[in-house]
């Protein structure tokens, strides 16, 4: 007989660390992502963000900012430097038409918003080098938390399954991406 081998390990530093937790979204430590469909209003989680967020999320979406087609996203982000009783921010990916949202199309919509948050981030780091004089080029990995609710996976949406599936595929989309 023969032993198996191991597959190779994968790299620590970009494995993923999943935390499910029952709370209220305004306790959240992180940004939070939410998805909103193509012309609605501003209404449940989203009008929740927009509270602790003073109003910036209706600001967008009156100027037309907000995300809506599948494929638009938006990251609205208090300050590192911002008071401790601040909101962190809130993630809001387009989701499409009511009723139409498919798997797919939740993936490709959390790894757009994903991908928006990341690469606010990783701008912040280096605006943060850059006023220490540091070097500003990218030199590695940085963490980047996120809160999300189950996004897409109400009434009108896909199954819970699918839900999970396009958020953990959607994290791994974005972190190839950045």
């Amino acid at each position: 007989g023969g032993r198996r081998r191991r597959p190779p390990r994968r790299d620590a530093r970009r494995r993923v660390h999943v935390q499910v937790v029952h709370d209220n979204l305004t306790n959240a430590k992180s940004p939070m992502l939410v998805g909103h469909y193509e012309n609605d209003v501003i209404v449940a989680a989203e009008r929740a963000l927009n509270a602790r967020l003073d109003g910036r999320l209706t600001e967008l979406h009156r100027m037309e900012l907000y995300p809506g087609p599948v494929g638009t996203a938006v990251a609205v982000l208090n300050a590192d430097d911002a008071p401790e009783a601040s909101y962190p921010g809130a993630i809001i990916a387009g989701l499409g038409t009511v009723g139409e949202l498919t798997p797919g199309q939740l993936t490709r919509a959390l790894a757009q918003a994903l991908t928006s948050y990341g690469a606010e981030c990783v701008g912040r780091d280096r605006r943060r080098r850059q006023r220490s004089g540091q070097d500003t080029r990218a030199d590695g990995e940085i963490a980047v938390p996120v809160s999300a609710v189950l996004v897409g996976s109400g009434e009108a949406g896909v199954s819970l399954k699918d839900a999970i599936q396009a958020l953990l595929r959607g994290v791994r989309i974005a972190n190839d991406r950045l």
